[in-house]
């Protein structure tokens, strides 16, 4: 009994640190994101005129699925090439060389972004275009390079994240773009509204890009001392905690504004409820500020939650659309 029950222990453990090592969370703000502009947005745009997407919900969820499987796997090949730096940061959420050998890891990741890629190849095969797949693999390789170059130089590594995350918006827009454009029936009947669609995508794919990078810059201050050991060349580390807090400080400023530069296009084309919970998120944007305009250093930690609860808001507020 005592062995069984060592048994399920370690399963359970190594399960745990499995969804540890891909960023669970991370993981389902993502298929949220994906989610909610399939659903939410353009599922509602097209609502207005009694039509449906032409993608089904087969081939979106295979779009979501590879894109999160190919996400799970960036984080695994991140982490492979951050053992040195992880040490130093963070010891104790370690998982790698504890629970997961550098080769079982390594294992995970190519069968993480194996299944990705069919299913982004199954994807394009029943859309009849090759983009879908390409985008699945444009994915990859942002965030193999990511981990092996691009989060070593200033600013190179915080725009490719950034980019990636206004891209789960982009992504679901390009792929029904692509299948509109196999139907000129359909993009004849929706072309003339076209215009409000693309504002409300590109306000939530530029939210997404800007709070993204705004929470990068915050985990590159959070991870100064073990970048500077391993001779990681981030922005935190060139700078100075001083005015990265500044420049973080201003760009939230910049969120705030931009953000009520959307609500007011939202405002305009009749979203009102959109409109009226962003304000939530002005309120989180000014909460988070309020420790970057005082004397010292923020709770970098506290910072990096904090943004991520500002992204979650924006992106439930795309149910309201």
């Amino acid at each position: 009994m005592a062995t069984l029950i060592t048994g399920n222990m370690t399963h359970r453990k190594t399960i745990t640190d499995a969804l540890k090592l891909v960023r669970w969370p991370n993981l389902l703000m993502a298929a949220l994101t994906m989610s909610l502009t399939r659903y939410a947005v353009i599922g509602s745009f097209y609502g207005e005129g009694g039509l449906v997407p032409l993608t089904t919900h087969l081939m979106f969820a295979l779009l979501a699925g590879a894109t999160v499987l190919v996400m799970a796997g960036g984080y695994i090949v991140n982490d492979l090439y951050d053992l040195a730096t992880d040490n130093i940061n963070k010891p104790e959420r370690q998982v790698i060389g504890k629970t997961f050998t550098q080769q079982s890891a390594s294992n995970l990741y190519y069968l993480l972004t194996g299944t990705g890629w069919l299913m982004g190849g199954v994807a394009s095969w029943l859309i009849g275009r090759h983009e879908p797949a390409l985008l699945i693999v444009l994915c990859t390789g942002l965030l193999y390079f990511y981990s092996v170059r691009y989060k070593r130089q200033p600013l190179v590594g915080n725009l490719v994240i950034s980019v990636l995350g206004a891209m789960l918006v982009g992504i679901v827009w390009i792929t029904e773009l692509y299948n509109l454009l196999e139907h000129p029936e359909m993009m004849g009947a929706i072309a003339s509204k076209l215009p409000r669609l693309y504002w409300v995508l590109g306000g939530f794919a530029l939210f997404a890009f800007l709070s993204s990078l705004v929470r990068e810059w915050i985990k590159d201050c959070e991870d100064v001392k073990g970048d500077t050991l391993t001779q990681c060349r981030t922005l935190a580390v060139v700078l100075g905690n001083q005015k990265m807090k500044w420049l973080i400080a201003a760009f939230i400023v910049i969120n705030i504004v931009a953000l009520a530069l959307f609500q007011w296009v939202l405002f305009t084309k009749n979203y009102h409820a959109t409109t009226f919970f962003l304000m939530l998120v002005q309120y989180l944007w000014l909460r988070m500020l309020e420790p970057f305009l005082i004397k010292g250093d923020p709770d970098w930690s506290q910072a990096s939650r904090q943004a991520k609860l500002v992204m979650l808001a924006g992106i439930l507020s795309m149910q309201l659309i």
